[in-house]
Order: C-alpha cells, then sequence, then structure tokens
C-alpha cells in the first residue's frame, strides 16, 4: 500500500504539519551536531551516548528535510522536486518483502504476516544532490566516466551541468547486427507471459518461466543477464524454482551457473547462488 503526495505546495504543507520548517529543522541540526559532539567525547557516559546508527538516521532524514526546505547551491527551495511518500509493506513466509496492489488486496492478506510503514521523502531532481560537487563552490573540476551515460546532453540536463568538454567513444556492439528486441508473450508449456501483480503469483507463470528461461539460455552461448522488475518477484520466483528443483534443472540443462543479486550488503555473497 501506497500514498504519494505530489506538488511543491501538497508537500511543504505535510511537512509543515509534521512540525518540519526551515527554523525547527535548522535546530534539529544543531541538537544533533552537539549530540554528535557528546558521542565522541570519551568523558560522556555511556548512558548519555547516542548510537552511529541512531545519528545517521537523523542525518538521512535532516539532509532530506533541509534539500526540500532550501536546495542546495545554485538551486533553489527544491520542494517541488519532492515527493512525500508513505509505504506499508509485507514479509510473506520466506522473509520477501511485497507490497499490496490496492485496496482490493488487504484483508486475508494482511493476518498474520509481519508489516512495516516506511516514510519517505523521494528527490526527483538529480541536480539537487550533484550541486554539491559541482556548484560555484564545490570541486574546480569533475571527471565522469561510464559505459552508460549516452546521451550526453539528457544526462548533463538532468544534473544541471554543462560538461563543456565531452568525449564520446563508438560503441563496441553493432546494434543492428549484434542486437535483437521483442516480446515474447506464451511460455513453452503455453502459459500466458503476461508478468502483471496477478499472473506473477501464479505457479503457471513462475514454472513456464522457468521453461522458457532454459529454451533460451540452451541456445545463447555464454553469459546470460535476466532482469525483473522488483526484488519481490525475483525472491518469489527464485524460491519457487528452487523448490521444484527447476533452479539446478536449468543449470544441468544449459551448463551455466546461476547467481541471485542480494538485496544489500547484509547479504553475503554465497546467498547470490541459491546456498
Amino acid at each position: 500500500w501506497m500514498a504519494v503526495w505530489s506538488g511543491g505546495g501538497a508537500v511543504a504543507r505535510q511537512m509543515r504539519d509534521m512540525g518540519l520548517d526551515p527554523d525547527s529543522v535548522a535546530a534539529a541540526e544543531e541538537a544533533k551536531r552537539q549530540v554528535a559532539k557528546e558521542a565522541n567525547d570519551a568523558k560522556t557516559p555511556a548512558d548519555r551516548r547516542v548510537s552511529g546508527a541512531a545519528l545517521k538516521t537523523a542525518e538521512t532524514l535532516l539532509t532530506a528535510a533541509r534539500y526540500a526546505l532550501h536546495g542546495r547551491g545554485g538551486v533553489s527551495g527544491a520542494v517541488h522536486d519532492y515527493r512525500l511518500v508513505i509505504q506499508k509493506s509485507f514479509k510473506d513466509a520466506h522473509g520477501a518483502i511485497q507490497g499490496l496492489e490496492d485496496d482490493s488486496e488487504r484483508g486475508d492478506s494482511e493476518r498474520g504476516r509481519e508489516s512495516a510503514v516506511t516514510l519517505s521523502l523521494w528527490a526527483l531532481n538529480p541536480a539537487l544532490a550533484f550541486n554539491d560537487l559541482a556548484g560555484p563552490d564545490a570541486a574546480r573540476c569533475v571527471v565522469l566516466t561510464s559505459g552508460t551515460l549516452a546521451p550526453l546532453n539528457s544526462f548533463a540536463s538532468e544534473l544541471g551541468v554543462e560538461f563543456p568538454i565531452r568525449m564520446e567513444a563508438p560503441h563496441c556492439v553493432d546494434v543492428h547486427k549484434q542486437v535483437w528486441a521483442g516480446a515474447v508473450g506464451v511460455g513453452p508449456a503455453g502459459a500466458s507471459l503476461h508478468g502483471t501483480f496477478k499472473t506473477a503469483a501464479e505457479f503457471a507463470y513462475q514454472d513456464d518461466l522457468g521453461n522458457a528461461l532454459r529454451e533460451w539460455c540452451r541456445d545463447i552461448p555464454h553469459g546470460v543477464l535476466v532482469f525483473f522488475p522488483s526484488y519481490s518477484l525475483l525472491d518469489r520466483v527464485a524460491q519457487r524454482w528452487k523448490s521444484t528443483g527447476a533452479w539446478k534443472a536449468l543449470e544441468r540443462a544449459t551448463g551455466k551457473k546461476m547467481f541471485q543479486e542480494p538485496r544489500g550488503n547484509e547479504q553475503h555473497h554465497a546467498d547470490a547462488g541459491g546456498r
């Protein structure tokens, strides 16, 4: 479940109702600095020290509020570039986090499942943060290198920087001979590969998606990279394939070792292999 407040006026009003205005944020930042100073002082009693995790959380919240209320560098008040979001998510039996598609999915789905409510300020303008690096009072020179920055004009526009010196090398892939894009609507067993929220929860979809992937990987040499629209669907499908034996069957049939991207640093890299 998710509620989103968009538009500068709506976001500013909600922040004001929560007590987040320029004066209160400035006072909170000063209090955080004093608390951090005490936490790093060896003379401070243990029961008065605030943990590093709490200070990091406070810094994250206050930074988002400061950007939204004041902007940064040459970027003026940025509340119009933010969305205020409240999300309610649930953990299934395997610990995977899942959201609810809409109100009709509630009721029985909520009972017996651990839930968490998250309040977020989403910044939709990357120029707010990048201005700290490339603004008038920041670094004299910033060099960005990547294989996926093109088109450069739109990238520069998003970051709010001109980048007067640019170099773009030709791509190593011949898109006319080496790239094919298409949509596959039906799996080998006849199941519809229509990955909507409702369909993706059906075993027929998950099983035939594995069948299709097995057939494709037999014909495609070397490595294959598979993307899912969300971590929750990735976790759900991977758990199904492991429980049915399809995971190991795909590895045997294709000679390819499968790895699953972990959600974050808290998971050991070995988890990627399903161990």
